[in-house]
């Protein structure tokens, strides 16, 4: 014989996970993320150039460069770090020759008259 159904202790509305309201940041975390700015733009030129200098250097021995690596040495923090490493990436791939039968084009090298 056929056991009749049971039906579940909570409706299918109450089922669904009710999602967390959004909300708005708090003073604290802005004034947190505003002087953490302050810190990034204050930072010696000088200190950025050598940190720059030292990821380039990493780079050309063949080793990558984690954020960590840098803040060990440099002392400064996950931002600052990731930002020096990101320009120094930037200025080591601004500084690769480019074969001369070809051209830039977006992201892309095309080879001239292709187009």
């Amino acid at each position: 014989m056929d056991e009749p159904q049971v039906p579940p202790n909570n409706p299918p509305a109450a089922a669904k996970p009710v999602k967390a309201e959004h909300k708005p940041r708090t003073k604290q975390v802005t004034a947190a993320r505003k002087a953490a700015a302050h810190t990034a733009r204050a930072s010696d030129p000088e200190e950025q150039n050598v940190a720059r200098a030292w990821v380039a250097e990493q780079l050309r021995a063949g080793r990558d460069v984690a954020w960590r690596q840098l803040a060990s040495e440099s002392g400064r923090g996950e931002t600052w770090c990731r930002a020096r490493i990101r320009e120094a990436k930037d200025m080591a791939t601004d500084a690769e020759p480019q074969p001369a039968s070809a051209e830039r084009h977006g992201m892309h090298l095309v080879p001239v008259g292709s187009e």
